[in-house]
């Protein structure tokens, strides 16, 4: 995105003249914020308002697994009650609210002084850690497939992005991002297998971190020709925090060829809006009567993909210059799925009542903690 390019932003007025945007040809990024009924957020969102989904949590939340620790660890949580009163009911204070009373805690022990003097590093440590197995657990399980659904939604999106370049049916298109809550995510690195690559996919994304897809070519050749795709994952915003790649899909590489990542991706993502609302058996408008979802497919198992006739992205046509080099090869395309920043529409709907702050898990915890 740096540096400015006039060539991008460039546009010629009515009399003829040319103007380019401020600041040299700054490219500016559209943003693109969409409402829960919109089509298109089930790509960063699928795993909201999906029954097959919420079926797939409570089977969770009613397992022995989940019962056991839940007994076994409520000791532990009902110590934090004082802290915890006023925002949590006594009967949502357990392990069944596991990731709400960290990410409570946690941003307290940044601002309030009472929880910073009252709570132990250690037990604010353990507190991540429980909340790291459940959300894993939650959102991904090999013999639970629709507990990843939302990681299936991002996958046929991310493959139908980068397939705009590849098919050059958008020759502008050099970065697509999307943010989204970290459920979703969690259940993507799960079906693409990097808890292999590192036991760290296991656990909870620190906030405002980023996934990221880069698009290759071998330095020094052009067109679309050997390209290959790598992942990259950056935990956090801290100066310290560098982009690390890992191996997708157990391949033996972090550049894998588009071919064998295509074929990867189209077998674990859903295709489109119609087999989103097919799976889910979701009553929304757009899947039902004259809002019914489209049944064209955004990420078929081969070939060239159409674009969606629904977005949820926000993206920046830039200049064929602007496309750096990294590493062993050039990068021709990007997308960026970013945890927790700007999904205004996912919180704003999910506010507690009272003086509670904006949840970020699902809302399809069992009866007894309320929903978020």
């Amino acid at each position: 995105m740096f540096p400015p390019s006039n060539t991008a932003t460039l546009q010629t007025l009515a009399n003829g003249t040319t103007e380019s945007t401020p600041l040299d040809g700054y490219q500016y990024v559209t943003l693109n914020a969409l409402p829960s009924t919109d089509p298109g957020i089930i790509q960063i969102a699928g795993d909201q308002t999906c029954p097959t989904y919420t079926a797939a949590s409570q089977a969770y939340y009613n397992s022995t697994t989940f019962l056991g620790l839940k007994t076994q660890l409520q000791p532990f949580y009902n110590k934090f009650e004082p802290l915890l009163s006023g925002y949590f009911t006594t009967s949502q204070i357990g392990f069944q609210s596991a990731y709400n009373i960290f990410d409570y805690i946690n941003v307290g022990y940044v601002h309030n002084a009472t929880i910073y003097n009252d709570v132990a590093w250690e037990d604010l440590y353990q507190l991540r850690t429980l909340a790291d197995q459940q959300s894993f657990d939650l959102n991904y399980n090999a013999s639970s497939p629709n507990a990843s659904i939302g990681g299936m939604a991002i996958a046929g999106n991310v493959l139908s992005r980068l397939n705009q370049t590849v098919s050059q049916s958008d020759s502008t298109l050099k970065v697509t991002y999307f943010v989204g809550a970290y459920s979703p995510q969690m259940a993507f690195w799960g079906l693409m297998g990097l808890q292999n690559a590192s036991v760290n996919f296991t656990g909870l994304p620190d906030y405002a971190s980023a996934s990221v897809f880069e698009l290759r070519r071998p330095a020094g050749s052009t067109g679309f020709d050997d390209l290959s795709v790598r992942f990259g994952f950056r935990n956090g915003t801290n100066a310290t925090s560098v982009v690390n790649y890992f191996p997708m899909f157990n391949y033996n590489s972090t550049d894998m060829p588009w071919t064998d990542f295509m074929t990867s991706m189209s077998a674990i993502g859903i295709s489109s809006d119609a087999s989103w609302c097919n799976i889910c058996n979701s009553s929304l408008v757009f899947c039902t009567g004259s809002g019914k979802a489209s049944t064209s497919s955004t990420s078929p198992a081969s070939g060239s993909m159409p674009q969606s006739s629904s977005s949820s992205t926000s993206s920046s046509g830039l200049s064929n210059a602007a496309a750096g080099g990294i590493g062993a090869g050039v990068t021709i395309g990007v997308i960026a799925i970013i945890e927790g920043l700007i999904a205004l529409w996912y919180f704003s709907s999910r506010k507690k009542t009272g003086r509670g702050s904006a949840e970020k898990v699902p809302s399809n915890q069992p009866s007894e903690t309320g929903s978020a």
